[in-house]
């Protein structure tokens, strides 16, 4: 084969992006353009395609300025895969071998990955403005429900531990406006308005918004001050971009993001059915159950964030004591590296913080 022989000079690989689902899609993209920018000695030339219909036209346009992206490398990719000898000419994306995550601290040595050109950075900020939220101090909330997946993908309720009610968000909304943050409501569709009346001034509900656009939705969470999110694919764009990001609500704690120091994970709280008692950390990781139906079989029950509790931490997240309320890293550091399990979802350095819920204010 003609790769085989010119392999000596020039290394030509194929590989793909999981387009459908945008948080693998933005990581996996964004790690892999940072890991090229570290091994500058890599001479391989990879070729790649867009595994399933992309979510994000934009994403699509920049994945081919950057890189080399075409239909057919899909067939090249499948038949170097179905030959033994010629798997060497493949390379799977991070949603594959490091699920997504960046255990290895890549990104958090890189640079915020999306940049603007000054034409692209004044329209997104002169949406923001028209909007009346103020494009240099703003947050995003993304909170998950069952909305987007089943338009694109169809039955996800299995998925519903990890679904949150935007209802519930409303003091926290006016608690951001109060410090002077416009705040900006993230998703391309949603269940529920976030207000029923009277929508404060300086908060924008996007999935309702009459104007949508992709770049709209790439600009607006990479540009944030701060993300609030309840655990989605979307967070990966600040994420990235090295936005600090507050994840509340967040089940399962043990995927939480432990390579970001600017990230901080307050989980839904949990409890024993049985008993009524709450979990301690410990059996808080070992509750690692990726289906709601697992959580009832195991004996365990789960509850949202109340309204004072949400406030509470995005006071805490904002003011910057996150070290009054956080889980002892040390404590945090043992725990997961006396796991093998744990320690195969996160790095040897743990940077991410955790707050159980009871050491929230508002809390019973």
């Amino acid at each position: 084969m003609l790769l085989a022989l010119i392999k000596r000079w020039v290394h030509i690989r194929f590989s793909y992006f999981k387009a459908d689902r945008i948080g693998h899609y933005v990581f996996d993209f964004a790690h892999y353009c940072a890991e090229r920018s570290i091994e500058a000695s890599n001479r391989s030339i990879d070729l790649f395609f867009l595994e399933r219909p992309g979510t994000n036209p934009y994403l699509d346009e920049l994945v081919r300025e950057k890189l080399y992206c075409f239909t057919w490398t899909f067939y090249f990719y499948h038949f170097a895969r179905s030959i033994k000898p010629l798997r060497t000419f493949i390379f799977f994306p991070a949603i594959k071998t490091i699920g997504s995550r960046d255990v290895q601290g890549v990104l958090r040595h890189q640079p915020p990955f999306f940049r603007f050109n000054a034409v692209k950075q004044r329209l997104g900020e002169e949406f923001l403005l028209s909007k009346g939220i103020n494009p240099k101090k703003y947050a995003v909330l993304i909170v998950r429900d069952d909305a987007y997946l089943a338009a694109r993908l169809g039955d996800f309720s299995y998925h519903s531990y990890r679904n949150s009610d935007i209802r519930d968000y409303e003091g926290l909304i006016r608690w951001l406006i109060n410090k002077g943050y416009g705040v900006v409501r993230l998703g391309s569709t949603a269940e529920t308005r976030a207000f029923e009346g009277i929508v404060p001034d300086g908060f924008l509900d996007y999935p309702f918004a009459e104007k949508k656009d992709p770049f709209l939705d790439v600009f607006i969470a990479a540009n944030a001050t701060v993300c609030i999110s309840t655990g989605s694919g979307l967070d990966s764009l600040c994420d990235v971009n090295l936005v600090p990001i507050l994840y509340l609500n967040y089940l399962p704690l043990a995927h939480f993001n432990s390579w970001s120091a600017s990230a901080v994970t307050v989980p839904k709280i949990l409890f024993r059915k049985s008993d009524n008692l709450t979990l301690s950390l410990h059996d808080y990781f070992r509750a690692n159950y990726l289906r709601t139906d697992l959580y009832d079989k195991f004996d365990v029950s789960f509850d949202s964030l109340s309204t004072d509790q949400l406030v509470s931490a995005c006071k805490m997240f904002v003011e910057g004591r996150i070290d009054e309320f956080a889980v002892d890293q040390g404590e945090l550091i043992q725990l997961i590296a006396g796991d093998s399990k744990l320690s195969s979802l996160h790095s040897h350095t743990i940077e991410g913080k955790i707050v159980l819920p009871e050491r929230l204010y508002g809390s019973a």
